[in-house]
């Protein structure tokens, strides 16, 4: 059929050139006026859920939709932030290439994977939008996606799919598309009618949409591209060819494919038929009923017939099946067919007649295609018929003398739920009323139902065209119970008598209403009461087969209630049916949801009481509760979801809700403990940080004082907005000033300062900027520390801060070349980067480091953190090695410097080296069975407080998201264990960006497949993302192109964590 329709079509092309067309040179668009278009919108991100911590969206819906001038060279961002501004509406990033924010929105407000990206005339763009230069016509849309980044609007980065997913033209619904869009299809035509002058002129817009927006598709008259925005002045003669992912156009998706391309003819309509020449008639259910013929409207403008059917009717000897078409004065030759809107062939006309015996019992409006052919060219003609219903507009039976108990649920759904009924009465599973559609419904209730009927008079309800035509009464059980009358008179005789049920059987109770002018005429709506009561049996194997410790407030509650339902409801006869170990099951069932209801509103109340305790809590008393907002945190991961949930329903002593009192006193308690130093030692998520050259420095004599650069990327968070106009927090560049530096014995190195410039050469590059950059100068032989900090006028960072240390070497020392790697094992242990962190569980002393020693006598001694002695010096740990030279050291939370002296090759010789501690703590909870001790068969999720962000986001340089923390296990099938679920840390937005990496608590899944001592161990991290290698903050980084694709491990984990 396809080929047919295929090679007719063809043929159609070669005599389209006998026809008038568009004249030459002309433009087949409307002026465009210089106007482009940006949508901003947000329709994946609508209600509050658990990936945004059950917050809801800043806002939904459209944002923007408006119309702006272009001006030359003006690039997608620039549009952008042109708009945004003049619209007062906020947005961070744009000005850097990346928006992370619109109007309040931010990037991983609604999970991991959510935040702003756009397409140019439904394309996602291969590169930022500051890449690409707009012209008029062109449409922006900017959107929020919240899943598979991007995937949930059409853009699936793994799909190689260039075909189309839609294609519409219209101009206000006057044109006709032959055939209906299908992706499979290629070829179609649009018939348009041809006025006096033989020519024929519409406005229409031409709108594909790619199957994968990744891939680009444009429309084209001759070499004029039509743009989305478009209005195209369509005429006989005109094809539009739309290409979909052309190898040659830019695409992130594989492009060896090839290119998907559809074809529009526009064609003059057809001529063959006219009113007089085309009848129909309808063929009934009941074939041994006269049909009846249809009025038919004749559009010659747009090939279109239109006829109307007799209203739906439940007998078949009222209701029309399908009807007969017949056209009359054919020319000789001429073939015709009826198909569907595919062009699939139904019927084809014998002796000027053809049927469609079936497919329009049902009520609605029914499109076929009258196909003729003549000198093998065929004409399409729209056929659309419309059967109306008449029905009720509502439907609703309350349950007497009390009303329904929504603790009973049936079928999955609360008592009282009308389901949409098969013929026997029986729910289909589809919920609520549709009258349109569906004759016949269910409704379950338990004994305690005795009646049911109105509640108000409007319970039952027709339209006021169906009750002037209709009257209304009530059968019940087939036996008249509320007379033929008007409608308002059947509504108020049936809101006075409800309906007694029988418990041993089905109810039907029948809404009928006839045909005034043909009683014959009925149209029936039942509804099928079920009392359901359980066989005893059935709810005794039910309750035996109930494992009481899977129970889970409150997810099982409705069905303990149920089970108790049907129990109280029995006689005294079944019940003496049911084993008293059962019977006491069920006791202890209730009993045990009660219990689980008491535990689920302990937990609630235990965190708000936490909560409350901390409301005086300020960044001048906080220490008096920094404890108290401690066990908050703890106690907040520690609950189960829905847990979490209902502290949203629950005001504490601030009248906030409880999350919102608990980030408020998180806000201040943490983070000026932090400020303070406070928080060295304890579990804590730190929102900023330093990216460091490195920890630890040999400096030789006799060096230029340029020789040994360092450097430093901070990590600010709460970075100034305005901050040459970057809303990152860590920038590949330092400005002066920024910086200041404690040296504790400044006699031994100095910190040599030079102005440079960084050019920001990558997307939304922002020009030049003045960079700091610095230099170790040696000044004599010894061992020293620096610290490195943000100047206090300049702000705050909430991190830890980075003590390095430095050894200036004597000429002995320097003699012997490489010497960090020639004394010690140290650089070839593994996690020995700067990136790394050696993680410990709060209540050890450290996380051990083990390494060798190649020399003889050797010492180790580890610095405490920032203390130091009142000379200055630092305070020092001693290690001994054993007699192999080994030695193990504690690594405690901060930076640890560490200094290794030993005699080599003849000197005594000092080598220092730096590893970064980090102490955290495990929380767990029991994921399948909240509040309960962990079980083989369970899902333990571990909460861990205090995880360090390895690897930062660096405008330019890094961009790999937040790490998933990876244990390996020794169970059976489950080697493998990595974090499934994240909450976001709250950090005041008035004084934050944004913390998107470091502002997260994240949960590891264990599924628990072995009993006894479960160990995780070997724990790391794995970053994923793009940008450049590491070892680049001090570089150039991106200049515009595509990023690569990097994934970078981390550690040292944890050794080991045990459940």
């Amino acid at each position: 059929m396809k080929k047919r329709m295929l090679s007719l079509l063809l043929a159609l092309v070669m005599i389209l050139g006998l026809l008038p067309t568009v004249a030459l040179g002309a433009s087949v668009v409307e002026d465009r006026r210089g106007y482009a278009h940006l949508i901003v919108e947000n329709t994946t991100f609508t209600d509050a859920s658990a990936a945004s911590n059950n917050q809801p969206p800043a806002w939904k819906g459209q944002k923007i939709t408006a119309g702006f001038p272009v001006t030359e060279g003006m690039t997608m961002m620039d549009a952008i932030v042109k708009i945004l501004k003049e619209r007062n509406v906020s947005q961070t990033g744009a000005e850097n290439g990346y928006i992370s924010e619109i109007g309040g929105l931010k990037e991983f407000d609604n999970g991991q994977d959510s935040g702003w990206m756009g397409t140019l005339n439904g394309w996602f763009t291969n590169k930022g939008f500051q890449n690409y230069v707009i012209k008029p016509g062109d449409e922006i849309r900017i959107m929020y996606t919240s899943t598979g980044r991007g995937a949930d609007l059409g853009g699936d980065w793994g799909s190689s799919d260039k075909r189309l997913k839609a294609l519409d033209i219209s101009d206000s619904d006057y044109l006709t598309m032959f055939p209906a869009f299908s992706p499979d299809v290629h070829e179609y035509v649009i018939p348009l009618h041809a006025d006096l002058d033989g020519t024929a002129v519409r406005r229409a817009h031409v709108v594909p949409t790619a199957m994968n927006k990744q891939y680009q598709v444009h429309a084209y008259v001759g070499d004029e591209e039509i743009l989305p925005r478009d209005t195209l002045f369509i005429a006989n003669g005109m094809d539009i060819q739309i290409t979909c992912g052309d190898p040659s156009w830019e695409t992130a998706c594989d492009n060896t494919p090839a290119a998907q391309t559809y074809t529009v003819h526009i064609v003059r309509p057809g001529t063959l038929l006219n009113a007089e020449s085309i009848s129909v008639k309808t063929i009934k259910g009941d074939p041994s009923v006269e049909g009846a013929p249809v009025n038919l409207t004749f559009d010659a403008q747009r090939s279109k017939i239109t006829g109307s059917l007799a209203p739906y009717a439940q007998t078949p000897d009222f209701n029309d099946e399908g009807f007969t078409m017949t056209l009359s004065g054919l020319p000789e030759g001429a073939t015709a067919r009826i198909a569907d809107v595919y062009g699939n062939t139904i019927s084809k006309f014998v002796g000027g007649t053809a049927s469609v015996t079936s497919g329009l019992s049902a009520a609605g409006d029914y499109t076929y295609l009258v196909g003729v052919t003549k000198d093998s060219v065929e004409e399409f003609y729209t056929l659309l018929l419309t059967k109306p219903v008449y029905r009720l507009t509502k439907l609703k039976l309350s349950g007497f003398p009390d009303d329904y108990n929504t603790a009973n649920v049936f079928h999955g759904q609360p008592e009282g739920t009308l389901f949409q009924a098969d013929e026997n009465g029986d729910s289909t599973g589809v919920v609520g009323f549709d009258g349109k559609t569906c004759w016949s419904y269910a409704l379950y209730v338990s004994p305690a139902i005795k009646q049911v009927g109105l509640a108000s008079t409007w319970d039952v309800n027709m339209s006021g065209a169906f009750a002037d035509e209709f009257t209304l009464g009530v059968n019940v059980n087939g036996k008249e119970y509320v007379a033929q009358q008007e409608k308002e008179d059947a509504q108020a005789e049936f809101l006075s008598k409800p309906v007694t049920l029988n418990p041993d059987e089905t109810t039907v109770i029948e809404f009928a209403a006839k045909q005034k002018t043909d009683p014959r005429f009925v149209l029936s709506t039942k509804v099928y009461v079920h009392v359901v009561k359980t066989p005893v049996a059935e709810l005794v194997a039910a309750l035996d087969a109930l494992d009481l410790d899977r129970l889970i407030y409150p997810d099982d509650t409705a069905l303990i209630q149920a089970y108790q339902s049907t129990y109280d409801n029995y006689t005294d006869e079944e019940r003496a049916q049911i084993p008293a170990a059962t019977a006491k099951k069920l006791t202890d069932a209730s009993a045990r949801m009660k219990l689980l209801q008491e535990r689920f509103n302990a937990g609630v109340q235990e965190m708000t009481d936490l909560v409350n305790a901390c409301v005086p809590v300020t960044v001048d008393n906080y220490r008096d509760y920094l404890d108290t907002v401690r066990k908050a945190t703890d106690k907040f991961l520690s609950l189960s979801d829905a847990q979490r949930a209902q502290l949203y329903k629950v005001k504490c002593a601030s009248k906030k809700n409880v999350t919102m009192g608990f980030w408020t006193a998180y806000n201040r308690a943490i983070l000026q403990s932090i400020a303070d130093g406070v928080s060295t030692g304890y579990p804590t998520d730190y929102p900023d940080d330093f990216i460091i050259q490195s920890g630890y420095y040999n400096l030789d004599l006799g060096h230029e004082d340029t020789y040994y650069q360092t450097g430093f990327r901070e990590i600010w968070t709460n970075r100034p907005k305005t901050y040459y106009n970057y809303g990152e927090k860590g920038l590949p560049f330092t400005s002066p000033g920024l910086l200041e530096f404690d040296i504790k014995d400044e006699s031994i190195f100095e910190i040599k300062e030079v102005v440079s410039v960084y050019q920001d050469l990558g997307l939304g590059g922002k020009g030049e900027h003045p960079n700091m950059l610095y230099y170790l100068v040696p000044k004599k032989a010894g061992t020293t520390t620096f610290t490195v900090k943000l100047r206090h006028e300049n702000g705050v960072m909430y991190c830890q801060t980075p003590e390095i240390v430095v050894h200036v070497n004597s000429p002995e020392e320097s003699k012997t070349e490489k010497l960090y790697q020639k004394l010690t094992d140290f650089t070839e242990r593994e996690y020995t980067r700067r990136y790394d962190n050696w993680c410990y569980e709060y209540g050890q002393a450290g996380a051990e480091f083990t390494f060798h020693i190649n020399g003889e006598n050797g010492k180790v001694w580890v610095y405490d953190y920032l203390k130091y002695n009142e000379d200055g010096t630092a305070v020092k740990t001693a290690y001994t090695p054993d007699a192999n030279g080994d030695v193990t050291i504690l690594l405690k939370d901060g930076y640890n410097c560490i200094e290794v002296n030993a005699d080599y090759e003849g000197e005594n010789v000092t080598q220092v080296y730096a590893l970064q501690g980090k102490v955290v703590k495990f929380i767990t909870e029991n994921v399948s069975r909240p509040g309960e001790a962990l079980r083989k068969g369970d899902e333990a999720g571990v909460w861990t407080l205090g995880r360090p962000i390895c690897l930062h986001k660096i405008s330019r340089i890094y961009n790999n998201g937040n790490g998933a923390t990876m244990y390996i296990t020794d169970m059976p099938r489950q080697g493998l264990v990595r974090s499934d679920e994240s909450i976001k840390i709250n950090y005041n937005p008035s004084k934050f960006n944004g913390a998107a990496e470091a502002g997260w608590f994240y949960r590891s899944l264990v599924s628990l497949t072995d009993s006894g001592k479960i160990t995780l161990h070997d724990g790391y991290i794995m970053h994923a993302g793009y940008g450049s290698g590491l070892g680049s903050e001090l570089t150039q980084g991106n200049t515009g192109g595509m990023a690569d694709s990097t994934t970078f491990e981390f550690g040292h984990f944890s050794q080991q964590f045990s459940l």
